[in-house]
This record gives structure tokens, sequence and C-alpha cells, in this order.
């Protein structure tokens, strides 16, 4: 989205299917905020580093990463977040 129209900001979640369209990086023009479960069952640890390798060196970019979370951390209910919760 931040590539592609003029929105204010894009946040994601989790990074999945980022990396299907990593090579428009260098077109990001709009602030883009990105939330990376570092175990991510769905999001493997290769993906995410190609993810900070090629998004990271922008500065419209903040890249906030969660050490011991799994996908879907941060959806109420779900099993990250009740067990932060505690």
């Amino acid at each position: 989205m931040c590539c592609r129209t003029e929105i204010d900001c894009a946040v994601a979640y989790y990074g999945t299917y980022i990396k299907h369209h990593i090579r428009e990086a260098p077109r990001l023009h709009r602030p883009f905020m990105l939330h990376m479960a570092m175990h991510d069952r769905w999001v493997h640890a290769e993906v995410n580093d190609l993810l900070e390798r090629r998004l990271g060196p922008n500065p419209l970019v903040t890249i906030h990463k969660y050490p011991d979370a799994d996908h879907a951390f941060a959806r109420y209910g779900g099993r990250t977040m009740e067990q932060a919760r505690g």
C-alpha cells in the first residue's frame, strides 16, 4: 500500500505475504510500521530477516520485534496475548 497509493501510512502485523512483494520496497514513500513475531510459525526467521534487510534501511519504516511471540500475538483472545495479560 505504501508503494502504490497516497495513503498517509500503513501498519502490518506478522509480515505474512509481504515477501511476495518485497521487490517493491524501493518505491515505499509513506510511513510504514511492521510488527514481527520472532517465533511465528507462519512467517519463518529467514523471511523476517529478509524483511528487515530490505525495509529496515528506509527511514520511513519502523519495525517492532516481539522475541517470544508466535503468529496472531496481538489478536484479542489469542494464546500469546492472554499469556501476556496473565
